[in-house]
């Protein structure tokens, strides 16, 4: 049976927001993992694509 927030005791609504912050800080530490892992990914790739553009730089005959 749901109620209204009003209706709530003091304690079920306590327990209601305590169980909504423990969603929302496992939720907002999902988030920051992901980002973190796109972020070192993102590292990676920028770092890997900078050694193959300097070896075809240092390995090519360039004319102007």
């Amino acid at each position: 049976m749901k109620h209204n927030i009003q209706n709530a005791s003091p304690f079920a609504t306590k327990q209601l927001g305590d169980k909504l912050n423990k969603v929302l800080v496992k939720h907002e530490r999902k988030i920051d993992r992901g980002l973190s892992r796109l972020l070192d990914g993102l590292i990676g790739a920028i770092i890997a694509l900078g050694f193959v553009v300097a070896h075809g730089m240092l390995t090519t005959n360039w004319t102007w």
